[in-house]
């Protein structure tokens, strides 16, 4: 596989490598050419702030580490010391986002693959209050502009979603279906990574007239990866009798997604670069709605990931790339989308330069496809 010409994919590559203060889990191992960092320096930017990541994140960095134990055989003393230090152990084995990872550590070639057998999901003791809700009507919130974040006997709370680069800008309204007054009302959300996603709001309604409505502005700003949805709490007194209820903010990390269209030949370059956990992240599942690879591409469309062709032969495979904006920077993803009419199964393999990114959207790219 040739080093990646000096084309766009390269420049956006150049960007990367010249960002010093990430403040992120992304990191920058010697593929070759692309080194920029010294070893030491990498490790310092990988466990920056690592007390205060979420533990999905922290699992994806003790990952990334133990790849710097066989690439970093100098860096092993400082390694070692910061898993005591937090009493981890290396040898751990890591499970990503409450999903199946494919074992098998290597790239998929560019050429057409027979798909292997389905694994069996590991069943799940319980789910994680960030976890994306399994249901059609939250999927289409995510791929909407407008619609309904919560409703219930009393209460309804539209939503508006505007999304630009690295801010999500959400439009709520609070309205009162029944004929007494709504009061004492309290909000809070729980997030999934305090310190990659961060919210700004105005102050929520304290009473709801009967059958008013009032608007508050939230609005979400990216500063790292992230996997998972905020948690929306509301509470309130009706009749003297406290309500309490939850939904999902349709905020995730495809959120932050803008398209970035780049030529067959410089996909396949950078496709080259990235091979093998944690960067690689591959899922396999087996469809229940069949193998539409058209509306497999409007996800992607919707998705704002650009699907390049020419890499492909087959036509029932996607190949796309896009763009995670942060407020400090632009990291490139790229994805392959692989379907068999034999088994009615996908596999997704996403390659980017976080380990935490990677696995985020296979996870989202399965979650909207599936």
């Amino acid at each position: 596989m040739p080093l990646l010409p000096p084309l766009s994919f390269a420049i956006v590559v150049v960007w990367l490598q010249k960002i010093q203060e990430l403040g992120s889990s992304c990191f920058y191992i010697s593929y070759d050419h692309l080194l920029v960092y010294s070893p030491h320096d990498q490790f310092n930017t990988l466990v920056r702030d690592f007390d205060k990541r979420s533990p999905d994140a922290q699992r994806e960095i003790v990952v990334t580490l133990r790849v710097f134990i066989q690439k970093f055989p100098p860096l092993n003393e400082t390694i070692s010391t910061f898993f005591q230090n937090y009493n981890l152990n290396p040898n751990q084995e890591t499970t990503y986002m409450n999903d199946v990872v494919v074992a098998e550590n290597q790239s998929v070639p560019a050429e057409r693959a027979q798909l292997p057998v389905a694994p069996q999901e590991p069943k799940r003791e319980s789910a994680s209050p960030f976890a994306l809700p399994e249901t059609e009507e939250f999927r289409t919130l995510l791929q909407s502009t407008q619609g309904v974040l919560l409703q219930t006997e009393h209460i309804q709370i539209g939503i508006i979603r505007e999304p630009a680069n690295a801010q999500v800008k959400l439009s709520l309204y609070y309205g009162n279906l029944s004929s007494s007054t709504v009061s004492d009302i309290d909000v809070s959300v729980n997030n999934p990574d305090m310190n990659a996603l961060v919210f700004d709001a105005d102050a929520a309604p304290e009473n709801l007239q009967p059958q008013q409505q009032i608007q508050q502005i939230v609005t979400a700003n990216c500063v790292k990866e992230f996997v998972g949805a905020a948690q929306f709490n509301i509470s309130y007194t009706l009749e003297g009798q406290l309500q309490t209820f939850s939904s999902h903010l349709p905020v995730v990390a495809s959120s932050f997604l803008s398209n970035y269209q780049v030529s067959s030949q410089d996909f396949l370059a950078a496709w080259g670069q990235i091979n093998g956990d944690p960067l690689e992240n591959q899922l396999m599942w087996k469809t229940s709605k069949g193998l539409d690879i058209v509306r497999a591409r409007g996800v992607f469309d919707t998705l704002q990931l650009s699907v390049i062709d020419g890499v492909e032969e087959n036509p029932s495979n996607l190949v796309a790339s896009c763009l995670f904006n942060t407020n400090t920077q632009k990291i490139p993803v790229l994805c392959r989308l692989e379907s068999d009419a034999n088994s009615q199964m996908f596999r997704i393999t996403t390659k980017s330069f976080s380990p935490i990114l990677s696995a985020s959207i296979s996870s989202l790219i399965k979650y909207f496809v599936s």
